[in-house]
């Protein structure tokens, strides 16, 4: 490590030798505040400039050993030797030679200055510290604490930087999904900035002690593998949330962005001041990413517990908002009861802090449930203008637009979340169901599959492939998707349902009169719409009517899909369909 001993600043790049801020040489090792010698002389002049003594700007200084003191001056030890001395009585030539003595060091002096102030003005014009980065990535801090349960705290202060960062639209940042993925290993910066599309990458390290925080953080020019910045701070485990703001404004400085007032303001805001309750939203948050009823039911849980201690954590009401929004969209809760919970929630996170994107991205949701199509675009809109590094907004407003029929836009919005968040595999799943709905099936199963690979039991993912499989008419393959989702997670009714109508459509009218039994007896939430489906398999048209019109009384969120739906295909020349797409007002 290396440190200015004027602004105190430390250095991790060994090839630095000048500070980057001031100018002032570099020294190795740390220098305490306010340390001085005695017995070092007032004034320094070094034996010879580093360009001039072969080397070149940025090579090492001398050490103090190299230089000759004495109690007014250092002289050289070579390259500027004293001449022969002479006869002191010769006051002219003596007068002359001192003249002449002096003017020497002056004059290496003066060119050692000029080389020098050359030197850091070029290093820092030209350096990767002055170059222009657009586009960057937050790698999840290392807890260096060997306490798991200090995992929150890393977590914790690489998420909110990563959220902070995002919301600056003149800078691309990588969504958390995907540079979690780094997690636990060894980072390659070039690899990694390949692997996500940018310039440059941000790590750090977390060492608690006590009630002590040390954090390192480094950000790194991807191309060229060399620090731009780096900084340590000490601080007290309540102050985590200060920090995070002092670190992502230093970073917007360090990457030259001019931020707007507003901006400064986001940058500067606090999700919560409860340690506590952040630690309670960080839980929730880790297993609502988990993925699954029972996970979805616990992060609720968690989030609660935020708000009991935090009644104006806006953040921890959007997150519940969204928790229950998936539990309605995967049939594992009633509408009835989801969605008020969902809606009172999202609206109670517009209403703290009407700033706030996930709280428009959450409304956004709701408002698509609830069929709003106008209501629910604009919250998606207004949720990216907010923040277009949004790639949880793009991929929502993708599935707005694809229920809407407009696949073109809902390709282009999935493929600009692809790109936020790249490594992010669900992503391959949504842009699958919008090939699905466009009836372009070959392509929906061969993005499901890919999307699979890596979560072989995310059970939602394996009900969308059988029934892109179903569409396709390979049966047998859409039956086999069916039956390992309901094993894997038996909350999905809808895993019952689409079994159900592929046993119906390959003329297994035993199984499906059976699974039928099954679904009208469980005590389990069923989706209306989706039994809709099963009946229109079953060719008996009168009751998927009846279960459509159940499903408009109870406002079933799967009524979105109504216009783009292959399972209602054959409903659609019955003039009773048509009346159903006007009633729930799909814009013509």
């Amino acid at each position: 490590m290396k440190r200015c001993p004027e602004c105190r600043r430390d250095y991790y790049d060994d090839t630095l030798s000048f500070c980057l801020e001031d100018g002032t040489p570099l020294v190795q090792g740390s220098v305490p505040v306010g340390h001085t010698s005695d017995d070092e002389p007032a004034t320094a002049i070094l034996s010879e400039p580093p360009a001039l003594a072969g080397g070149h700007l940025r090579g090492e200084l001398p050490t103090r050993q190299q230089i000759n003191t004495t109690d007014q001056t250092a002289t050289f030890p070579h390259g500027a030797e004293a001449e022969p001395q002479r006869n002191s009585g010769d006051s002219s030539e003596t007068q002359s030679l001192s003249t002449h003595r002096a003017a020497k060091p002056l004059v290496i002096i003066g060119v050692a200055a000029v080389l020098l102030i050359a030197g850091f003005f070029g290093y820092r014009y030209f350096s990767p510290a002055s170059k222009q980065i657009e586009s960057i990535a937050v790698m999840p801090f290392v807890n260096e604490s060997r306490d798991a349960n200090n995992e929150y705290l890393s977590d914790g202060l690489s998420d909110a930087l990563i959220n902070k960062l995002s919301q600056l639209p003149q800078l691309k940042v990588i969504a958390r999904s995907s540079s979690f993925k780094y997690k636990g290993k060894e980072i390659n910066a070039r690899e990694i900035a390949d692997a996500l599309g940018v310039q440059a990458i941000i790590v750090g390290r977390i060492t608690k002690r006590g009630d002590d925080l040390q954090i390192s953080v480094e950000m790194i020019d991807a191309a060229e593998n060399t620090q731009i910045w780096g900084e340590q701070y000490n601080r007290k485990v309540s102050d985590v949330l200060g920090v995070q703001q002092e670190i992502a404004r230093t970073v917007s400085e360090k990457l030259l962005l001019k931020l707007t007032g507003a901006q400064e303001q986001q940058i500067a805001k606090q999700l919560t001041g409860s340690s506590q309750a952040y630690q309670f939203y960080l839980n929730g948050v880790f297993y609502r990413r988990r993925n699954g009823a029972d996970n979805l039911k616990k992060a609720i849980e968690y989030q609660n517990q935020a708000i009991a201690l935090d009644p104006s954590f806006a953040m921890a009401y959007s997150e519940i908002a969204s928790d229950y929004g998936v539990l309605v969209e995967i049939s594992a809760i009633n509408p009835a009861e989801g969605k008020p919970k969902a809606r009172a929630a999202a609206e109670k996170a517009a209403a703290l802090d009407n700033t706030l994107p996930q709280a428009h991205q959450a409304l956004g949701y709701i408002e698509n449930q609830d069929l709003n199509w106008t209501a629910a675009e604009q919250s998606f809109k207004r949720a990216i203008e907010l923040n277009s590094n949004f790639a949880g907004a793009h991929t929502l407003y993708a599935d707005l637009l694809s229920q809407l029929g407009r696949t073109g836009e809902a390709l282009s919005e999935i493929k600009q979340a692809q790109e936020l968040d790249p490594l992010r595999v669900g992503l391959i799943g949504n842009e699958g169901n919008i090939l699905y709905y466009a009836r372009r099936y070959d392509e929906a199963v061969t993005k499901m599959q890919d999307g699979l690979k890596p979560e072989p039991e995310n059970a939602p993912a394996r009900v969308y492939l059988g029934r892109a499989f179903t569409a396709a008419g390979q049966y047998a393959k859409a039956i086999r998707e069916f039956q390992i989702a309901d094993k894997t997670d038996s909350e999905l009714t809808g895993a019952l349902i689409y079994l159900g109508q592929a046993y119906a459509l390959s003329g297994k009218r035993s199984e499906a009169s059976e699974i039928l039994n099954q679904v009208k007896t469980t005590k389990k939430y069923v989706s209306p719409a989706a039994l809709a489906i099963f009946y229109a398999a079953l060719d008996d048209k009168e009751s998927a009517f009846k279960s459509l019109e159940q499903a408009y009384a109870e406002r079933d969120p799967q009524l979105q899909f109504l216009k783009v739906e292959p399972g209602y295909d054959s409903l659609r020349d019955d003039p009773r369909f048509q009346e159903w797409l006007q009633k729930v007002g799909f814009p013509r």
